[in-house]
């Protein structure tokens, strides 16, 4: 799931940056956090993605991330200097990406789960 997102993320800051190709980003990070479900009583595990050396927004993936959120993502310009260094997260209710606060129990990488 995080690679489908980071995959329209990295495509959505190529776009912004074709008049430049020596400044693409380099290498998409990945990390993954645990923290308490907003509808739940339990824990979920998500993944943050940023582009290192790139001053950009960071990308909240979660489980239950629709596809409207990858189609918007697309559109979404994370270079934006109101966006540098906040962690966006997607607003079901707005269908907008929106600054979320920062997951900040940082876990082991996740074992891909095989079907």
């Amino acid at each position: 799931m995080a690679t489908v997102f980071g995959k329209a993320f990295l495509e959505a800051l190529g776009q912004r940056a074709a008049d430049n190709a020596a400044a693409l980003p380099a290498q998409l990070r990945q990390r993954w956090f645990r923290r308490a479900r907003r509808s739940h009583d339990d824990v979920e595990v998500v993944t943050v993605l940023h582009i290192e050396n790139v001053d950009a927004a960071a990308i909240l993936v979660t489980a239950d991330l629709p596809d409207e959120a990858r189609l918007a993502l697309l559109d979404l310009d994370p270079t934006d200097p109101a966006l540098h260094g906040k962690v966006l997260g997607w607003d079901t209710g707005r269908q907008q990406w929106v600054a979320v606060e920062a997951p900040i129990t940082q876990v082991s990488p996740q074992p891909e789960e095989r079907t």
